[in-house]
């Protein structure tokens, strides 16, 4: 994976948009009406090689990074760092689809 590869060269987490910018400049262009929003989805769509440590960034999920007390192995022990990608996902759900439901707060 092409990401794996930048963020490993670069020695440290990387923030989605800081590697959506390497991945251009390596000449990988992604589609679609937000792509740093669709590079978000790739990276968690490949939670097997890549995690997100917030607030640090995307690291790979087989390496160690102590500033962000990520080790994978604890992954099997208490869950992934990070379950969710980066930025808000529209799901396409409103309000008006569940008129009945009654706010949290």
């Amino acid at each position: 994976m092409k990401a794996v590869e930048i963020i490993r060269a670069h020695g440290a987490p990387m923030p989605r948009k800081e590697l959506f910018n390497a991945l251009a400049k390596e000449g990988l262009v992604i589609h679609g009406k937000d792509p740093e929003m669709v590079l978000s989805t790739m990276l968690w769509r490949a939670s097997d090689t890549i995690v997100r440590l917030p607030p640090h960034g995307y690291w790979p999920k087989d390496t160690p990074f102590s500033p962000a007390q990520y080790d994978p192995d604890f992954d099997a022990l208490f869950g992934p760092a990070s379950t969710e990608p980066e930025g808000e996902i529209d799901d396409g759900d409103t309000d008006e689809d569940h008129p009945d439901d009654k706010p949290l707060i």
